[in-house]
């Protein structure tokens, strides 16, 4: 009998040492192949969502690039040279509704069925960033994988921020093994 009770002690200790990691392991797992999805990588507008008047002054930058570092650039490809201009460093935060949502303002949805609310709703994970002008970036990872780009312009650290773009973002590997 104390055999029967040695063996099952030593299972019941494996499988909550088990059902301890396992967890842990998976996510750190999902925590890496979900920053490979955004860092390390290049990426071109795939889809424009949604615009408003001010957005007509970055549209421009049909490129972007995020090092493995978490370092955010935009990219200009005029005649077939590419120039870089580092934007800054992506900080992950929690989306909401607050800095969000309510930024955006206007019935300039360019895609069908798309709003502020399902966005988020889908983000599983969101970056942010500025430049030195008050140039405001988000990168919003979807729970299928795609990554959604919104420019604004931040007004202050108190102050609500304004969305004036959302690009559905895709991947180009050209540019990103070339010169990143």
């Amino acid at each position: 009998m104390k055999k029967r009770a040695k063996v099952f002690f030593i299972v019941l200790c494996a499988v909550l040492i088990l059902g301890t990691i396992a967890p842990v392991a998976y996510r750190i797992y999902q925590n890496q192949h979900q920053n490979k999805q955004v860092f390390d990588c290049s990426f071109g507008t795939k889809l424009n969502l949604y615009s408003n008047f001010m957005a007509n002054y970055l549209i421009d930058n049909p490129m972007y690039c995020v090092t493995d570092s978490g370092v955010f650039y935009t990219v200009e490809r005029p005649d077939s040279n590419y120039r870089t201009k580092q934007i800054g460093q992506l900080v992950e935060f929690g989306l909401d509704e607050n800095n969000f949502d309510n930024c955006i303002s206007g019935a300039s949805w360019t895609a069908m069925n798309t709003d502020a609310a399902s966005i988020r709703s889908h983000t599983v994970r969101a970056w942010k960033c500025t430049d030195d002008s008050g140039s405001l970036f988000y990168l919003l990872l979807q729970d299928n994988g795609d990554v959604i780009l919104a420019c604004g312009q931040q007004q202050s650290e108190t102050l609500i921020s304004i969305i004036h773009l959302l690009n559905h973002l895709g991947s180009d590997d050209i540019f990103f093994n070339e010169y990143a």
